[in-house]
């Protein structure tokens, strides 16, 4: 069920980052049907956010911060999300911060994303 779960977050994740992403590089893989809806996408994300924080006691944690290509060239806006569990960690909640590196490699991120879409 958690993995369900999980699946069904990364999904609607994922239809965020392709109906929301603008501008002149923008990756735009799939255009949103007619009747697609913003509010009740971001609704159906928060719904599934707090479904997983109450039926596996977690926390989930977002953040965005910009990290610099391994290969040069423009930063990249890079979004986390980390899911902690307050049954191991009681004080998950009060966490504020969130690690990640300061370079990430872009051509692995491209492959990564464009696998799933085989």
């Amino acid at each position: 069920e958690l993995f369900t779960m999980l699946d069904h977050l990364v999904g609607l994740l994922e239809r965020a980052l392709n109906s929301q992403v603008t501008g002149t590089k923008t990756l735009q893989v799939q255009k949103p049907d007619r009747d697609f809806r913003v509010r009740r996408l971001w609704r159906d994300v928060l719904d599934s956010v707090d479904r997983l924080e109450r039926t596996h006691a977690a926390v989930v944690l977002t953040g965005t911060y910009t990290a610099e290509p391994l290969t040069g060239g423009e930063p990249i806006r890079i979004a986390v999300v980390a899911i902690r569990s307050r049954r191991r960690n009681p004080a998950a909640t009060k966490i504020t911060t969130l690690w990640a590196d300061a370079k990430v490699d872009e051509r692995q991120m491209l492959a990564d994303y464009f696998e799933g879409l085989d």
